[in-house]
């Protein structure tokens, strides 16, 4: 396969400019705020010490999740790739259901649970709420467990056997084993999945939303609607602690991408000990009975409880509307970065994909706000009609979600073959033909993978939705969030129960994409 062209250096410059615009409009809406607070309702005065506190407990629950998700998902990935006893494989398999769940279901489920007259509750004798930050970190552990089996899983199958072989041979035990063979190979996979957590913790809104605890992201949820330079002032520390962990989990991707370059021969999976597999019975089980098991009996039993306030088919027609527009654009937004990230230079390429991922990672209450101060400065007519219609919340979608799409189609526009053609060119078909012939159909696999995966994304968005969806309008993640507010239990289970189907739906046909 001949090597890609570079691409001119004016298609470069307008690609770095329009990232550096996509990443910048939040930031714009920030930087308006601070210089003109706009707000409803009058804001308190400012306190440094609360917010100060507010940031250092943001901080303190992120680092707890990802200490937790850490020990909890290495365990899950070892006994993945490494055990094999009597339903290994399949519990494995449940423990990563659970991201099928939105945080702020998950939260609201078992809260229900939990509550004095609950299932759990009631059984347990609890009399408090269960609401706060211990729950919350609760919450977001179970939520966040599966991203980081997934990398040391893929990072545990790239592991060559020949070391541990090797160090076993010399007499080394299992715990030396473990820490001179095993820890340095995962080294940049448990640093890039601990800061991808942290990341998710960080920018988290639904799960401490629902469970009131005072964070940055809930705060800065509160003071959304008032003056003062409150909410400006959180969304910068915000970014102050996102951006970095950003920054860093891209260099460590860097660092540990030579781990799937070559097909080594693995270690191969061995019978554990008693002991050992009682461990993992116990941790696996409680941890899909509180992640999976109690949450989908409590939308099934909400589901039933009583009548619905409104019917379902208006939020479920705004939550199908959002996924399809939403992902389509996400498709464009992510799909220009990938399309010149391949046909640049190698020294152009990091600061495109960098852009990406920064557009990408920056928290969705953040974006939210951000879009939602230029919006309120827009003159009235059809502009500002057209934002406050929906086109700006389409827009924040997939600018938060813009990677997704990037990553499914980046690999096969790389892997795609220039000979077919340069064959086409020279007997003179033109660039449309040329695409519509030859690049579409093989690269439809990545454009529908990296539609799916947006699509997933977008339905279960809850920040960027509540705060920029047209007045009157409710998508499934608002009715829910809205339900677990009012005490409508059978509206959060119906609402739920269409979610999870839908997101399942959309699951199924992306694995089908993917064969």
């Amino acid at each position: 396969m001949s090597p890609k062209p570079p691409a001119r250096n004016p298609a470069i410059i307008a690609a770095l400019l329009f990232c550096g615009v996509v990443v910048g409009l939040p930031f714009a809406g920030i930087g308006l705020a601070l210089r003109n607070p706009f707000g409803l309702i009058p804001a308190p005065p400012l306190e440094w010490a609360r917010l100060l506190s507010t940031g250092w407990r943001s901080l303190a629950l992120a680092l707890g999740v990802a200490s937790a998700c850490l020990l909890l998902g290495t365990f899950f990935a070892f006994v993945q790739i490494r055990w094999r006893f009597r339903g290994s494989n399949l519990l494995t398999r449940l423990t990563v259901l659970p991201l099928v769940l939105p945080s702020f279901l998950l939260a609201a489920t078992l809260r229900e649970s939990f509550a004095p007259l609950g299932p759990v509750g009631k059984t347990l004798g609890f009399q408090g709420r269960f609401e706060g930050m211990l729950p919350a970190l609760l919450v977001l552990i179970l939520c966040c467990t599966p991203y980081v089996q997934l990398i040391v899983a893929a990072a545990l199958r790239q592991l060559p056997a020949q070391s541990e072989e090797a160090a076993r041979s010399l007499g080394a035990s299992q715990s030396r084993v473990l820490l001179r063979v095993l820890f340095p190979g995962l080294r940049p996979a448990l640093g890039f999945s601990a800061l991808l957590v942290m990341v998710y913790a960080l920018a988290d809104f639904g799960a401490v939303a629902v469970l009131d605890a005072r964070v940055l992201t809930f705060e800065l949820y509160q003071f959304v609607g008032r003056g003062g330079i409150q909410a400006p002032l959180m969304g910068l520390l915000l970014c102050a602690f996102v951006i970095p962990l950003i920054l860093i989990g891209r260099g460590l991707t860097g660092s540990g991408a030579n781990l799937s370059q070559a097909r080594k021969r693995c270690v191969e999976p061995c019978s554990p000990t008693l002991i050992q597999r009682l461990t993992a019975l116990i941790l696996i089980g409680s941890y899909l009975a509180l992640a999976l098991v109690l949450p989908t009996a409590m939308c099934l039993q909400m589901a039933f409880s009583g009548e619905l306030t409104a019917p379902i088919l208006r939020p479920l027609a705004t939550t199908l509307m959002l996924g399809i527009f939403g992902g389509l654009l996400t498709l464009m937004l992510g799909g220009l970065p990938a399309a010149l990230v391949t046909a640049s230079k190698k020294s152009q390429r990091s600061w495109l994909e960098l852009a990406t991922f920064l557009a990408s990672g920056v928290p969705g209450v953040l974006v939210a706000f951000g879009l939602l101060q230029l919006m309120l400065r827009l003159p009235s007519g059809n502009l500002r009609d057209f934002g406050e219609g929906g086109l700006l919340l389409l827009f924040g979608l997939a600018m938060r979600f813009s990677s997704h799409a990037y990553a499914a189609l980046k690999p096969a526009l790389l892997t795609e073959s220039d000979s077919p053609i340069e064959a086409a060119r020279s007997l003179g078909a033109s660039p449309w033909r040329r695409f519509w012939t030859l690049r579409l159909p093989g690269l439809t696999p990545a454009l529908m993978a990296g539609f799916l995966l947006s699509f997933i994304a977008i339905v279960k968005e809850l920040p960027i939705t509540i705060m920029l969806l047209p007045a009157g309008e409710s998508s499934l993640a608002t009715r829910i969030f809205d339900a677990h507010e009012d005490a409508h239990l059978a509206d959060l289970g119906v609402s739920a129960l269409t979610l999870i189907g839908m997101v399942l739906a959309a699951q199924a046909l992306l694995r089908r994409w993917e064969r």
